[in-house]
């Protein structure tokens, strides 16, 4: 029974997460469809997911979750969003724990894509871009799990960009909204004069 809410709550996190990066970039005007491979026929899910050794599953199985156009320009980005619990956010110190070859599929088959890691805590969210990730810098340690399976921690000091340079549409305002519409923020109450 505690697998089976462990996992409900995971998934309703990471739909959380990925309903609060669309808010942001659709209010900023961004054109945002589903891409990953959750969003597609649910029999091809089950075949590819029997086995992990052929590259096509692999990468089919590591889509990334949206594809964002950006109407002024036209060009299209593909986006990745994981959510994570953090105490606290550290620029330089904070590591997130990832599924055992989850960051090393992205650099390897979605290398031109824009991980954005959602978080409890300020600042929210951060986007990498993959093809800045470098195994030699940012991967700490592999460890094991007490199911046997491996997880991989890594840090993106130094390559960490806020929303907003990464899509330059997104202002102050635009984050705060979703904050408060995604219910990640409370409403902020109007001071009485």
């Amino acid at each position: 029974m505690k697998e089976q809410t462990a996992w409900v709550e995971s998934k309703s996190k990471e739909r959380t997460s990925q309903n609060f990066v669309k808010t942001i970039l659709e209010l900023a005007g961004y054109k945002v469809m589903d891409y990953g491979i959750e969003h597609h026929n649910m029999d091809i899910v089950k075949e590819i997911k029997t086995s992990y050794k052929t590259k096509t599953n692999v990468r089919l199985l590591s889509m990334p979750d949206f594809v964002v156009i950006n109407p002024d320009t036209k060009e299209s980005e593909l986006v990745e969003i994981k959510f994570r619990t953090v105490d606290s956010f550290d620029w330089k110190k904070t590591t997130f724990l990832f599924g055992y070859r989850n960051i090393s599929n992205l650099i390897e088959y979605w290398k031109d894509a824009t991980l954005v890691i959602v978080m409890d805590v300020k600042p929210y969210c951060l986007c990498v871009r993959v093809s800045n990730i470098d195994w030699n810098i940012h991967f700490r340690e592999k460890i094991e799990t007490s199911k046997g399976i491996y997880d991989e921690i890594w840090n993106f000091s130094g390559i960490y960009k806020f929303i907003s340079k990464m899509f330059p549409r997104v202002t102050d305002e635009i984050f705060s909204k979703a904050l408060r519409l995604c219910h990640l923020k409370p409403e902020e109450k109007e001071e009485k004069k």
